[in-house]
């Protein structure tokens, strides 16, 4: 190999330096706090100065110390940081990454469970049926907050209903319970949800990606991507079944929310195809985290051609980005020639799409690490 090509060893000053122009401050003792927690690798000995060792870290390192500063504005939970720099293919190995996502996902459960049981006795209320009650009583607080942390509010939904759904919605996907929903109910919670679009909006040429009946969704959801079985499919997946599943759900979480921004920038309208969650909650890192626990369940479970293809599916827009910044690098009056030759429907999907690109409305949100 030609030494030219090979990158000079990287030095603690490497690090702070490109920490610094990434604007964080890590001081050496963060540095050392962090590389005590399986945040950074370690320096090796790879040579002497007269009688003073050198050492040196990993290629890779500098990057993965901006890509833990980045995060840690979200978490300093280190099992939380090592599972996302896991994810996204930093010096984390598959085992490491498997105990750090199983202890996050078994934490959550558990903070679920202590809420429940900290209602109850905020409600005074305990035997037979104190939990049902303290579980309406959390769903109604979720289903009535406003804000940044509120549930989304894309289709019009009476404030009875809404509770109602969030409830069964909590029971099926929180806690894992089979309810026999029925489904009215079920298609409620698909409009609380705001997928409901999904039944009726067609993605490119194909037909509604949400079919079937709507209670099944719960059945499924209790048993198969429900936080207790995921949790349960992550601590006990192999290395090859966990790589498979952190690879799929990159890939597919990126590529439903580039569709969700091209359906709603080409058509005009939110929401379109009911995707729009996925594209909001896209960079949110423990939102990224449980999409591999969810695809390791479905993994483990005899669904991963299913997956697949869902996958390949949504990768089918990421070609688009190529193909505007080609359209971005042509001179305005060839774009405007080419244009006037469309037809109105077309041209007019075509320029908010352009215009989309332009103003970086096509690209991923912000998220943490990168």
């Amino acid at each position: 190999m030609n030494d030219d090509l090979v990158p000079p060893p990287l030095r603690r000053e490497d690090l702070l330096r490109a920490a610094a122009e990434a604007g964080y401050v890590v001081s050496e003792r963060l540095l050392e706090t962090l590389r005590s927690q399986g945040l950074v690798p370690r320096p090796r000995r790879t040579a002497n100065n007269g009688v003073r060792p050198v050492w040196s870290y990993p290629a890779g390192a500098d990057g993965q110390l901006v890509a833990v500063m980045a995060y840690r504005a979200h978490t300093k939970d280190p099992a939380t940081l090592r599972a996302l720099l896991w994810l996204d293919g930093h010096a984390i190995d598959t085992a490491t990454g498997r105990e750090a996502l199983a202890a996050v996902l078994d934490q959550t459960c558990r903070e679920l469970e202590n809420a429940l049981t900290a209602e109850a006795e905020r409600l005074g209320k305990a035997g037979p049926g104190s939990r049902d009650r303290a579980l309406e009583s959390l769903a109604g607080q979720l289903s009535g907050r406003r804000g940044s942390h509120a549930l989304p509010r894309r289709v019009r939904v009476k404030a009875a209903d809404r509770a109602d759904a969030v409830v069964r919605l909590l029971r099926a996907f929180a806690f894992g319970e089979q309810q026999g929903v029925s489904e009215d109910d079920a298609l409620m919670a698909e409009r609380v949800l705001g997928i409901s679009p999904g039944r009726r909006d067609r993605v490119a040429d194909a037909g509604p990606w949400l079919t079937g009946p709507a209670a099944e969704l719960f059945e499924f959801g209790a048993g198969v991507t429900s936080l207790p079985a995921i949790t349960g499919s992550v601590a006990a997946a192999g290395d090859d079944e966990l790589e498979r599943a952190r690879v799929l759900a990159q890939t597919l979480v990126a590529g439903l929310a580039l569709a969700s921004r091209v359906l709603d920038e080409a058509t005009g309208s939110a929401n379109r195809a009911g995707l729009q969650a996925v594209s909001d909650l896209a960079g949110e890192p423990f939102v990224r985290l449980l999409m591999v626990g969810l695809a390791t369940s479905l993994i483990s479970r005899g669904y991963a051609e299913q997956l697949e293809h869902v996958t390949a599916a949504a990768g089918r827009f990421q070609p688009l980005l190529g193909d505007l910044d080609r359209v971005l690098e042509m001179p305005a009056s060839t774009v405007a020639r080419n244009l006037r030759r469309a037809e109105p429907e077309v041209r007019a999907s075509a320029t908010r799409l352009i215009d989309a690109a332009l103003d970086g409305r096509l690209k991923p949100g912000p998220a943490a690490g990168m």
